[in-house]
């Protein structure tokens, strides 16, 4: 089985990745490209730099002209995966609650019972994901210690990342491309004092 490998760019308006087979996921964020690929594809695929296409690696790939050109999702998406490939989220990842345990295990808490009534299946539905796959991320941030950091936005699309490169790599038959759109409202209502707290809202998430 083949080892993948994340490969983020910037694209140069409506510039594309090339197809190529080993390339099995595909995620876009407007001009910013997140593509999962083959490891032993790695070299052939970043070629692609040099057709118009901007290897981000690492913060200093980008250049502040094209850094000031791209929209606050597009960063955000960028801040995430280099985020992803940090030491300090990697660590966060081994060190978690419940790692390497299985699904089963005794001490977590259980499901709960599934409730309403049984409908009748939906006809129509694929068993694998192919082909684009619309997603619309909404991180709603609010006041006071309701608000989210820029690092605690940046590890919500992280996680995000994480799960559609998962995803699309488990289940597709043919490549999958997400067309992913991040929105980031900030609303001034207060938490009501009536509902039962949420100390576990953004467990694992705050910057140590």
């Amino acid at each position: 089985m083949s080892e993948w490998v994340d490969l983020a760019f910037v694209t140069a308006g409506s510039r594309d990745l090339p197809v190529d087979e080993r390339v099995a996921v595909v995620q876009r964020y407007g001009r910013v490209v997140i593509a999962t690929v083959a490891e032993d594809a790695v070299d052939d695929v970043e070629a692609v730099e040099s057709a118009g296409l901007t290897v981000a690696r690492r913060r200093g790939d980008v250049d502040e002209d094209v850094w000031e050109s791209l929209g606050r999702a597009e960063r955000l998406a960028l801040d995430a995966y280099w985020l992803r490939h940090s030491q300090e989220y990697r660590r966060g990842k081994d060190d978690r609650p419940g790692q390497g345990a299985s699904w089963n295990h005794p001490d977590f808490t259980p499901p709960d019972p599934p409730q309403g009534v049984d409908l009748d299946p939906a006809a129509g539905l694929n068993d694998r994901l192919r082909g684009s796959v619309g997603l619309a991320l909404v991180i709603v941030s609010g006041p006071g210690d309701l608000a989210f950091t820029n690092y605690q936005r940046e590890h919500v699309v992280a996680e995000v990342q994480s799960g559609l490169r998962w995803l699309g790599n488990m289940w597709q038959l043919q490549r999958v491309t997400f067309e992913v759109d991040i929105y980031v409202p900030t609303i001034t209502a207060p938490a009501d004092p009536g509902l039962p707290p949420r100390s576990g809202r953004r467990s694992g998430v705050t910057r140590p």
